[in-house]
């Protein structure tokens, strides 16, 4: 990992996609200017708020898509317009993508995947949730 610092903040960024999660690693806090950690915060909300809770759950798949495109695009030593000119998109294009907030088509995410020299796949799944069936289809 490689940690970062600016004035009055210091984070973490996973030097691979594979070091990637949605909270911090247990030798670091994160503490927002109400005096709680970004984890706690985001606890707090999804046991108060049913909102917040559903439109959490609803960007997941969106969020883990951001993170794959941020962090290959950080190995690759690419910005957001080299990615988007790669892609023949637009760099707000890759920025939405990267917000992690909003659905994109797919064959958009195909085309970012290739430039980000990975493959864009997607399926469907029957069966339980814990050894389902996957049918996936490489775009």
């Amino acid at each position: 990992m490689t940690r970062h610092k600016l004035p009055n903040h210091n984070f973490t960024i996973p030097d691979k996609v594979s070091d990637m999660t949605d909270t911090p690693h247990e030798d670091e806090t994160w503490i927002s200017p109400i005096g709680q950690t970004v984890q706690e915060s985001i606890e707090e909300s999804l046991r108060n708020s049913p909102e917040f809770r559903a439109e959490y759950e609803r960007t997941a798949p969106f969020r883990t898509i951001a993170r794959t495109v941020m962090f290959r695009r950080g190995d690759l030593g690419l910005t957001q317009q080299e990615v988007a000119k790669r892609a023949a998109t637009s760099h707000s294009a890759i920025s939405r993508i990267e917000n992690g907030q909003y659905a994109t088509k797919p064959e958009t995410l195909s085309r970012v995947a290739a430039a980000l020299e990975m493959r864009f796949v997607i399926g469907f799944e029957i069966g339980p949730e814990d050894n389902p069936e996957r049918t996936l289809v490489r775009f």
